[in-house]
């Protein structure tokens, strides 16, 4: 045993290498901009990438209506072929409120009130208001990443995380009229202020997010973690400050009292899953019926094929997270909170599958593992290694082209 001096100076030893090493993942290389305007670098990619993933997007969109099933391409075409499945529920609420279906619960609130409130402002109807939302946020999310991962991985890593993020094949949901795009710039907003210590910053985002999505209340697991990290577990060191992550569940509790107010049911977004047959299964569980049900069924028919990209995106996405814990990408003790995001925004959907009765039981799964985005940043210090960004690229896009059209022609693809 160590006398307790010398375990106290192997701490602090610890603790500078760690810091050292934060520092030195943030040095700005020789050349860049000035290291006083992080914010405008981040700007300026973020706009970069907004503005070629969306050139590519108008490419096949103008391209999608070749196929069949769309009408020749105008202004008005254009734009609703991105008006597809959940957009349907979010213009219906920020329209009519939760009165007008009983699937609407499903889909919180906080997406339509901004649908809503830009509505007063923009012209073109809400459809126009809800796409306009979501690319608005996209831009947001994009900039809030490139500064997260900057300030943990540095420039380099933070570049590519972004361009890996948006190749991802089922990443142009970003820029589609869902609330993705919103709850994402929400969450990695939380982490940031947490790993900055403005505690009541990250809770007050966390309602925000809570009433964007059910699965925001998993954002108090990486605020536990970061606050007691921040003070060494030592319980004598909690302060009121720590109250900031019970805020967070503000915002779904809202959500609850107006659904019991208005539909007498406290819980109505959670009832309102039976009419797509979800309910709680262990992960593993979810994960092997999928197997099953691509073992069994025809090797090209259209759900196996939703299938294998719904499992096939999970693996890929717990494979990386993974690769955060063990290995030569592992991250630091430190940014363990990301770790923690990551997996838990990548299993709770697994928790609430399909019935074994459904052909498809992890249905849109593809599209929620791209909410874990510290699985990106993951695949972003691998893609220091050029061979792995270049097959990465080239095996994402044409991927994300194929499914983007197909989702233009009302097909389902997550």
């Amino acid at each position: 045993m160590f006398p307790r001096p010398l375990l106290q100076q192997r701490k602090a030893t610890d603790d500078a290498a760690a810091s050292t090493t934060a520092r030195e993942a943030t040095a700005e290389p020789a050349g860049d901009d000035r290291p006083d305007r992080p914010w405008l670098r981040a700007a300026k990619l973020a706009a970069i990438v907004w503005i070629g993933s969306h050139l590519g997007y108008l490419a096949v969109n103008l391209m999608a209506w070749r196929v069949g099933r769309m009408p020749e391409p105008g202004l008005r075409q254009l734009l609703s072929a991105w008006y597809k499945w959940d957009t349907g529920h979010y213009v219906r609420i920020a329209e009519k409120a939760y009165s007008a279906s009983e699937l609407d619960p499903a889909f919180f609130p906080f997406y339509p009130i901004l649908i809503k409130v830009f509505g007063f402002v923009i012209p073109g109807g809400t459809q126009f208001d809800a796409l306009v939302v979501a690319n608005v946020a996209c831009f947001g999310l994009l900039m809030m990443l490139h500064r997260l991962a900057a300030l943990e991985f540095g420039d380099n890593v933070a570049e590519r995380t972004l361009y890996f993020l948006v190749a991802f094949p089922t990443a142009f949901f970003l820029s589609a009229a869902y609330n993705t795009s919103i709850f994402m710039l929400l969450s990695i907003s939380v982490l940031y202020h947490l790993r900055k210590g403005s505690w009541w910053t990250a809770g007050l985002l966390g309602v925000l997010a809570t009433a964007t999505r059910s699965s925001g209340v998993l954002l108090v697991l990486p605020f536990a973690y970061e606050y007691m990290r921040q003070r060494d577990f030592q319980i004598r060191r909690i302060r009121p400050s720590i109250l900031a992550g019970g805020v967070m569940f503000a915002g779904i509790a809202a959500f609850s009292a107006y659904c019991w107010y208005a539909l007498g049911d406290p819980i109505a977004y959670s009832t309102a899953q039976v009419h797509w047959g979800r309910s709680f299964h262990w992960p593993w569980e979810s994960l092997w019926r999928t197997a099953a049900n691509i073992w069994k069924g025809p090797k090209l028919d259209q759900f196996t094929l939703t299938n294998e990209l719904d499992l096939a995106a999970v693996l890929f996405i717990l494979g990386l997270l993974t690769l955060a814990l063990v290995g030569p990408w592992k991250f630091r003790r430190d940014q363990a909170y990301l770790i923690i995001f990551g997996f838990a925004t990548a299993i709770f959907p697994l928790l609430f599958s399909s019935g074994p009765a459904n052909t498809l039981p992890i249905v849109s799964m593809s599209r929620h593992v791209v909410e874990a985005f510290p699985a990106f940043m993951v695949l972003a210090a691998i893609g220091a290694h050029r061979s792995v960004e270049r097959i990465y690229i080239l095996a994402a896009l044409p991927l994300q082209a194929v499914l983007l059209a197909i989702f233009m022609h009302y097909d389902w693809v997550a």
